[in-house]
């Protein structure tokens, strides 16, 4: 039975993760980062949001769902995402991703520092959770994975990557 987070971000009506992250870009930094809040602050303002989206109150929400529990979910990659994301004026599903040259301390599920940042910010709840489910299927591959871990590949392989597999 094919796994419910194979296809389109799993859905064809629903814009595919590679698309989100071609509309909302790949950052690098060669910067290093003492702690998480700084991480944050960097990929809100790196990445591509329409004007509608209130960085300051995103920036909020990040740091604030940081306390609670670390997104960091092992293998030096990490998922930030605000606690209310329909609060945030996203009109769409967004998404960035922020590859650092040397990894930062996040405070991951295995300790490890992070150097891959997938930042979602969701329209709706449930855009919110088909986007954090889809990543997470993503990101289970190893072939993902990889390609992230320093030195990143190219924007355009990591692409090519998503799009052959959504």
């Amino acid at each position: 039975m094919p796994s419910p987070h194979q296809g389109a971000a799993c859905s064809p009506r629903h814009p595919t993760v590679g698309e989100l992250l071609a509309a909302g870009g790949i950052h690098r930094t060669s910067r290093r980062f003492d702690d998480a809040e700084a991480v944050l602050a960097w990929l809100v303002e790196a990445a591509r949001w329409p004007a509608t989206v209130d960085r300051p109150a995103l920036l909020r929400q990040l740091i604030e769902r940081e306390a609670q529990s670390s997104t960091g979910i092992g293998s030096g990659i990490a998922i930030p995402h605000p606690g209310r994301p329909d609060t945030l004026g996203a009109g769409a599903p967004l998404l960035a991703l922020g590859l650092l040259e040397h990894p930062a301390p996040f405070r991951a599920v295995d300790g490890l520092p992070v150097h891959a940042f997938f930042l979602a910010l969701a329209p709706a709840v449930a855009w919110h959770l088909r986007l954090m489910s889809c990543l997470a299927a993503l990101l289970d591959r190893g072939d993902v994975a990889s390609l992230l871990a320093p030195p990143a590949a190219s924007d355009a392989e990591i692409l090519a990557l998503l799009k052959r597999i959504e």
